[in-house]
């Protein structure tokens, strides 16, 4: 399936109209074909609560194949990186 619109805007003579017209130029997205990875590269799961909410959505990635890298974004505190006594 192809997007006239989007084919116009991003080539040839139509591209450089669209451009002088100030007409937005969306981004050429990567379709989904059987057989390929879900995503192009790993997924970042952040963790932000005081508790693992992150848990099940990275299994759930883990288990569509889909290679999952975690890191906690919670404010750093005593202890904790940046914190007084953290690294």
């Amino acid at each position: 399936m192809t997007d006239r619109y989007l084919t116009a805007v991003n080539s040839g003579l139509t591209r450089t109209v669209a451009k002088r017209l100030g007409l937005p130029r969306p981004a050429v997205l990567r379709r989904f074909r059987a057989g390929d990875p879900l995503l192009p590269g790993p997924a970042l799961v952040l963790d932000t609560a005081a508790d693992d909410d992150a848990a099940p959505i990275a299994d759930a990635l883990a288990s569509w194949g889909v290679r999952v890298v975690r890191e906690s974004a919670r404010p750093a505190g005593p202890g904790g990186p940046g914190g007084p006594g953290g690294p």
